[in-house]
């Protein structure tokens, strides 16, 4: 047999990893490149056919509600360009570190909580101010 040009005798084992999938340059331009418009058809991040993780929708569905959350609070968050930061991992691949900046902004929170609620005055409800630097 033959995989990638690579003539493997038989009974050969083989280590795949999760993590080269989606990296195929064959089907992906630029494969290395975060791309958020990338088109994901055909990547395999949740299995595919009769594979295909059950969970996929929660995890999309928590990750865009966590993503809104600190994107909320954290105004114009970007990647600080000025440090460097790797890709580490054969299976699970992600960033060592992610150095980001954003804008200051202060909370202003209506501290009052009237005595009939047993709510506390944390828990009110935040607007944030943004401040120019």
């Amino acid at each position: 047999m033959t995989l990638g040009g690579v003539a493997l005798p038989e009974g050969t084992q083989l280590l795949t990893a999760l993590g080269s999938a989606n990296r195929d340059e064959r089907r992906f331009a630029d494969p290395d490149r975060f791309d958020i418009d990338r088109h994901i058809e055909e990547h395999v991040a949740f299995g595919f056919g009769q594979h295909f993780c059950l969970g996929s929708h929660l995890a999309r569905l928590e990750a865009t509600t966590a993503l809104n959350a600190i994107l909320d609070r954290l105004p114009n968050l970007r990647l600080d360009r000025s440090q460097h930061c790797g890709v580490v991992g054969l299976a699970f691949r992600s960033p060592n570190r992610l150095p980001v900046r954003f804008d200051v902004a202060v909370l202003a929170c209506n501290l009052y909580t009237p005595l009939a609620t047993s709510r506390p005055a944390s828990l009110c409800r935040s607007q944030i101010i943004r401040v120019a630097m």
